[in-house]
């Protein structure tokens, strides 16, 4: 069960790097010609905004195991954890977040 939701969220933070990346390189995409409607990219910044606000309600600790494994790709040794304690604020962060994300 835990697992799952840690594998939903990691897909919550796949899209949200993707959005990102689809606005900041817009210009790049359009003239390439791959065209990006402006509704595709009101999309982008609403799933965006979404998980900003999401990520604001959690508690500093949360938000930062978050930000780190899922935005800034940190392998688990990079954050100085122990194994156990690293899967268990990964897991109490995940279920915090659904926690807003289902809400």
């Amino acid at each position: 069960m835990t697992n799952n939701i840690i594998k939903e969220v990691r897909e919550v933070f796949y899209l949200y790097r993707r959005n990102k990346l689809m606005i900041e390189n817009y210009d790049y995409i359009n003239k390439k010609g791959d065209k990006i409607t402006i509704k595709e990219l009101e999309e982008y910044n609403k799933y965006i905004s979404f998980i900003d606000k999401i990520l604001k309600q959690l508690d500093k600790e949360d938000r930062w195991i978050l930000k780190n494994i899922f935005i800034d790709n940190k392998e688990k040794e990079e954050l100085n954890y122990s194994i156990s304690t690293y899967y268990w604020k990964l897991r109490r962060a995940s279920n915090n977040f659904m926690d807003f994300w289902k809400w």
